[in-house]
């Protein structure tokens, strides 16, 4: 097992009789280093199962279960949810921005937005989104399709702790980081992941019948999953943090192979559950946000088999971005390739960019309206970003530039380090990102007949009513913006290449990444072909400012903005 010595301590009459019972898995690691590339190699932490009842009997005979045998030990085990009891490593995060930017012209730090990034998910339909900042307890329900299964029930049992451990487990129980883990860290520590793994839930469908349930199949598997766990388990509520009757999140992992057969369904997605009216009347628990993937994904990264506990993240990680209300950056038309794909919402490896996390409240820009000279601190680590925009609406949803100090360290280290299944390595190499970002409102009117929106106008606020509604204009994929010829997050090219615009299976490379003695100047023939018109934004407003990159190195990266 890895490593892990797992003491069952399960009376065997008190697991099969109680539901109010779980298996608490506490997870006690000496290790403290923030840097993830050590953790595949990690043993520094043991780890024990033991059960937790509000039966006043099952303590007093647990001392007995060491006699039953591991056939009913096995049985009585798989009959209750996993609780990992575990915290997250303490950040050192250092928020003194004016001990970072003193001496700096023309530089502040905005902590207040015009627009509220729940109010515009509301606005766009997305009711129920989980909290981004502070605590969240997300149920993980693993679905069993019974004989069409690929897993026999010993199987099913390790699946099950190696899911615990993925998505709650800390770094080194895991090849890389846990949903948890990585959620902490990229957050600077602003949300704490927790949850509870339940047993497996046996869908009464076959895999084939599944399939062609409509709308969606797994809204059927999400609501009778939850209906199944409610009527079984009486902790439903912790699943509820902000008190609307209306289940944060909920993760499905089911036991086929995602490419088990040409279905839609056999994938990883994200989903909400438009369809069910009564989603938030106030008198029961329902799920609405939820995610569902297979299995397989745990050993997707090859960092161990079922059962060795060094589950693989990243595609759990990337669908929770999706959870919390972050889009993909790659292009569902499979045209161009904006991002680069060296992003976790775009390549599923790697850190969340600054655009992500201003979004999701975890840090602030630097918004630099003049001509100055400034230092950035590695992004990953501090959270330290710039916005450039003259006349920026002070929200981000508007178009700007965003730079930020990329080092292959932390969270982006794993995946720099050696490539992850599928995917280019990371950069290896520190340097200056720019993204050009068009985040801007669009007002939509909304037919209900046809029951599709349409694009009317740029707005800087949040509209809604009957007839109209609001939501972020632009997409990384062309056929979902309201000008095709724009997007919402682009890489700009250290240079100047627009490949990125040209093919899906382009990607960036470190020769993307701006570095000592490059300067970034709109004006140049080098990178005027990166945007729609020549020295502009979208907007028609100018590109006014030169970016040169004066030094880098593992602490800094110094800058001089010149305004133009």
């Amino acid at each position: 097992m890895n490593n892990k010595k797992l003491l069952l301590t399960t009376l065997l009459s008190f697991l099969l009789g109680s539901c109010k019972s779980s298996l608490i898995i506490t997870s006690n690691s000496s290790s403290s280093n923030n840097d993830s590339s050590e953790n595949s190699t990690s043993t520094s932490s043991d780890s024990t199962i033991t059960s937790s009842s509000e039966s006043s009997t099952s303590s007093t005979d647990s001392s007995t279960s060491s006699s039953s045998s591991s056939t009913s030990s096995q049985v009585a085990e798989s009959s209750l949810p996993i609780v990992l009891e575990n915290k997250n490593e303490e950040l050192y995060y250092n928020d003194s921005w004016n001990q970072t930017f003193a001496g700096a012209n023309n530089a502040q730090v905005i902590t207040n937005y015009n627009v509220q990034t729940k109010d515009l998910r509301v606005s766009s339909g997305y009711l129920y989104d989980p909290t981004t900042v502070g605590d969240l307890d997300i149920l993980v329900i693993p679905v069993t399709f019974g004989s069409s299964s690929s897993l026999d029930e010993e199987e099913k049992e390790l699946v099950r702790k190696d899911i615990a451990y993925t998505f709650f487990g800390q770094s080194s129980e895991t090849g890389w980081e846990s949903v948890s883990s990585y959620y902490y860290k990229s957050s600077y520590g602003k949300l704490n992941i927790s949850g509870v793994v339940a047993p497996w839930y046996e869908i009464d469908k076959t895999a084939r019948q599944f399939e062609k349930i409509s709308p969606e199949p797994s809204i059927y598997a999400l609501n009778n999953a939850v209906e199944w766990y409610k009527n079984n388990f009486d902790d439903i509520s912790r699943f509820d943090k902000d008190n609307d009757k209306v289940i944060d999140a909920v993760w499905l992992i089911y036991d086929l192979p995602y490419n088990y057969s040409t279905s839609d369904v056999w994938w990883a997605y994200t989903y909400w559950d438009f369809y069910n009216d009564n989603v938030g009347n106030g008198k029961d628990y329902l799920a609405y946000t939820y995610a569902w993937a297979s299995y397989d994904f745990l050993y997707e990264g090859r960092y161990g088999g079922i059962g060795s506990l060094k589950g693989d993240a990243h595609t759990y990680i990337h669908e929770t971005g999706h959870v919390l209300g972050l889009d993909d950056y790659y292009d569902y038309d499979s045209r161009q390739s904006p991002a680069g794909v060296l992003d976790m919402m775009d390549g599923n490896i790697g850190d969340h960019n600054s655009y992500s996390k201003m979004t999701l409240g975890w840090t602030n820009p630097i918004y630099v309206n003049g001509s100055t000279s400034i230092s950035l601190r590695p992004f990953e680590e501090y959270g330290d970003f710039i916005l450039l925009k003259d006349d920026w609406n002070n929200s981000p949803y508007d178009e700007y530039l965003l730079i930020e100090y990329y080092t292959p360290t932390g969270l982006n280290k794993k995946d720099s380090t050696s490539a992850y299944y599928g995917r280019p390595k990371l950069f290896t190499e520190n340097g200056i990102k720019i993204y050009h970002i068009d985040s801007r409102i669009g007002k939509y009117s909304y037919d209900s007949y046809s029951g599709y929106g349409y694009f009317e106008e740029y707005i800087d606020t949040v509209y809604e009513t009957n007839s109209y509604y609001s939501q972020i204009a632009h997409s990384n994929t062309q056929s979902y913006s309201a000008n095709r010829n724009y997007r919402l997050l682009h890489l700009l090219d250290a240079t100047g290449s627009d490949s990125l615009l040209k093919s899906s299976s382009a990607y960036a490379t470190n020769y993307s990444l701006f570095t000592d003695g490059i300067t970034f100047d709109p004006t140049s023939s080098v990178y005027k072909n990166l945007f729609n018109v020549a020295s502009k934004f979208n907007d028609g407003t100018s590109l006014n400012y030169k970016i040169e990159v004066v030094s880098t190195s593992a602490d800094e990266c110094e800058l001089v903005i010149t305004k133009i």
